[in-house]
């Protein structure tokens, strides 16, 4: 529900900035969601999310790639 919402205010908003010239094509994205001490990670094709803490890495998705291994296994 909050990922639809989102992505409709988006395209609205592209729509009125590039004057409903916007390719709406493809599919890439996050979703990070804390609930009280558990953290759910969701990434889609190639966006990253990375998470720091003092300047210092702790956590970083990886892309989604046909060919992957882990891709193929799971």
């Amino acid at each position: 529900m909050a990922i639809e919402f989102t992505e409709n205010n988006f395209l609205e908003k592209a729509s009125n900035d590039y004057n409903n010239k916007i390719d709406t094509s493809g599919s890439c994205g996050v979703i990070f969601l804390i609930k009280k001490n558990k953290c759910v990670i969701a990434n889609i094709c190639d966006f990253h999310l990375l998470i720091f803490k003092n300047k210092k890495l702790l956590f970083s998705t990886r892309d989604h790639k046909p060919n992957s291994y882990l891709e193929k296994n799971v």
